[in-house]
């Protein structure tokens, strides 16, 4: 077997890539420390602060200051947490096997049972691209996208 050897542009982008990475991390400054309590954190692209905690989820501000709490009873447990649209925010429910969509202000715009698509064992709920979102269903080992049509998609 012969060995390709790496191509020069591919090693030169590489070092330049973790030399800016190295550049990045030296700027940042350590400002204050926010103290909480939760099972979970997430930060979005905005620089806002997400809590999870039990069947609570929390938007707070850059300073730890609460501006939104958002929390149904009726579902359980919050699993998980999908920040990465600030203005759609996903919670998954995994012991019911629901999906929440919420938006900026934590108010409640689509509730998603994955029973109605056989999807109720699913462990992990996320963002997709499109206003679709991905579910892993371990039975069979698969990821699948749902759409914004919730039409499951190849």
């Amino acid at each position: 077997m012969r060995i390709k050897p790496i191509p020069y542009v591919l090693l030169t982008f590489t070092i330049l890539f973790f030399q800016g990475v190295m550049a990045q991390e030296s700027d940042f400054i350590f400002d204050k420390a926010i103290e909480v309590k939760a099972s979970s954190m997430n930060i979005d692209k905005l620089g806002v602060i997400y809590l999870v905690k039990d069947n609570q989820f929390f938007k707070l501000d850059g300073n730890g200051k609460e501006i939104f709490t958002y929390s149904n009873l009726t579902s359980g447990d919050i699993s998980s947490a999908d920040v990465s649209d600030p203005f759609k925010l996903l919670l998954f429910y995994m012991d019911f096997g629901n999906i929440e969509f919420l938006d900026n202000t934590l108010s409640k715009t689509n509730t998603i049972s994955l029973h109605n698509f056989g999807l109720e064992l699913s462990t992990l709920a996320a963002m997709s691209y499109n206003n679709g979102f991905w579910v892993y269903n371990p039975q069979n080992m698969e990821l699948i996208r749902l759409d914004q049509f919730l039409t499951i998609t190849d």
